[in-house]
């Protein structure tokens, strides 16, 4: 387990190692997409940007992926509480827990060295109203003390965009494009993998591929959708049915090969290459996170 903070910090100073400038604290305000004969541009408080491609990572909703026309609804869109409480001392700290009897969703206990991050997803909107109050309960039956402390909530979208993540020069990665799993929301790795592939498609654009840019829709969702197509049947059979769902990631060896690839990154998509076909020049890029404490 890493923390977001020092995690986020590791990838924006590897990038900056690697070349790029980081402008920080600089709202996007509005998106003008490319065409024919004008680049794109962002529109910030300080004035416009223009560049040869933006690739938009700015999560869930997307106000680059709305105002440019891209992306349209996510295949599946789930609600997200969470909270931070002191570690149970009495339980192990490398210990995690997956709680599943949620309808569309499931709870989570996630210890991160000194606190421990506590929450539950559904994607089923009818029970997304009380979703608090499980998460309350839920924390309750951990015996953890939860006195003030702060409930955050946010979007996940699963299962990738239904409409095209790229045009007019600006493509779209991470949970811009809906880049999360159907199961268990996990986006991290999937934003990663997105954002390989859209280097790629700016690298292959730059090297004079008429297609490089379009072709980021296609390689992307062959990259992503198969496995994404496996732990949705997962995710169906636990959801319809909780002990048989919890059965099969316990007997069954393919729901528990899916369901841990999903969670830790491992095999297609996360292999390099990422796609068939896709080739960078190069080996796999690494970012180090030695220094990110558990």
């Amino acid at each position: 387990m890493v923390q977001r903070a020092p995690f986020d910090l590791a990838l924006a100073t590897a990038a900056v190692r690697a070349g790029a400038d980081l402008v920080d604290g600089e709202a996007v305000l509005d998106v003008v997409p490319g065409s024919a004969g004008q680049r794109p541009a962002l529109l910030t408080r300080s004035g416009r940007i223009e560049a040869d491609v933006i690739v938009a990572a700015d999560g869930e909703p997307s106000r680059i992926a709305t105002r440019s026309g891209l992306g349209g609804a996510a295949r599946r869109r789930a609600l997200a509480l969470e909270i931070d409480l002191p570690l149970d001392h009495g339980r192990s700290p490398t210990a995690l827990q997956l709680r599943f009897g949620i309808r569309g969703g499931y709870a989570w206990y996630f210890p991160k060295r000194d606190f421990a991050n506590v929450g539950i997803l559904t994607h089923r909107g009818g029970r997304q109203a009380g979703l608090r109050t499980e998460l309350l309960r839920y924390a309750d039956e951990l015996g953890l003390d939860r006195r003030g402390a702060r409930i955050r909530g946010h979007w996940i979208p699963m299962g990738l965009r239904r409409g095209a993540v790229t045009g007019n020069r600006i493509l779209l990665a991470g949970d811009a494009a809906g880049a999360a799993d159907p199961f268990f929301g996990e986006g991290i790795s999937y934003a990663l993998a997105s954002g390989a592939i859209a280097a790629d498609a700016v690298n292959r654009w730059a090297g004079g591929a008429g297609d490089g840019l379009e072709a980021y829709d296609r390689r992307l969702r062959a990259a992503l959708e198969p496995g994404f197509r496996r732990l949705a049947l997962v995710g169906a059979i636990a959801d319809a049915m909780p002990t048989l769902g919890i059965l099969a990631l316990a007997r069954l060896p393919w729901a528990r090969r899916e369901a841990r690839r999903g969670l830790m990154g491992l095999g297609q998509p996360f292999e390099w290459p990422l796609v068939p076909g896709l080739d960078t020049g190069g080996p796999q890029p690494e970012v180090s996170a030695s220094r990110v404490r558990a």
